[in-house]
């Protein structure tokens, strides 16, 4: 209560938990990757043994979308966002000898929050999440297509398969590109007319 922070999250460690081995390579997928739009490693982003203090319910509260687990995820990158100030705290935690230890299926719920904070990162950062891919995307259709014609000028042999997925590449490329400066501008522009 004293701390100065704004947020604790519980940090169930190896040599207090009773955590499958399944579930810790799920865990360290989802909070590496919270990690990116969170600018720090978390060290257990998918806890629900937290606590706010009011300066944090209030910043929060207006800016979470999230719906079922993946609002853990986007309770920390927002918070990051606002300037709070979040630290961690040990917790045990107990799976032996329970019949049920979630709600949901582990695979369709990991992917739903993995999902759920790739859009999140996107949204916050699109050049570097989006136009970056794409960009790379349109280096390889570019080097195979190069490739190609080399090899059709030598061989006068043209493979269609290869010629559509150079075209994906390319296409799919130039979408991101165009996509992630779009989701880039478009904040500044709605910004601008609202004001």
């Amino acid at each position: 209560m004293n701390n100065g922070h704004d947020i604790i999250v519980g940090y169930r460690s190896s040599y207090n938990s009773e955590m499958p081995g399944w579930r810790k390579i799920g865990k360290s997928v989802l909070d590496y990757t919270t990690s990116f739009g969170n600018g720090g490693y978390i060290t257990d982003s998918q806890n629900g043994f937290r606590a706010f203090n009011k300066k944090a319910v209030k910043a929060l509260i207006p800016e979470l979308n999230g719906k079922a687990f993946s609002v853990e995820s986007e309770q920390l990158i927002k918070a990051h966002g606002l300037g709070l100030e979040v630290s961690h705290a040990n917790v045990s935690c107990r799976y032996k000898g329970l019949k049920k230890t979630s709600t949901k299926n582990p695979t369709s719920h990991g992917f739903s929050v993995l999902g759920h904070i790739i859009w999140l990162i996107a949204e916050k950062r699109p050049l570097l999440f989006i136009s970056v891919p794409g960009f790379i995307s349109v280096l390889i259709g570019l080097f195979l297509g190069i490739h190609a014609l080399q090899y059709y000028n030598q061989t006068h042999v043209f493979f269609p398969a290869y010629a559509i997925l150079i075209s994906i590449f390319l296409i799919i490329g130039t979408l991101a590109m165009f996509m992630g400066l779009m989701l880039n501008v478009l904040p500044n522009i709605i910004k601008r007319a609202n004001d």
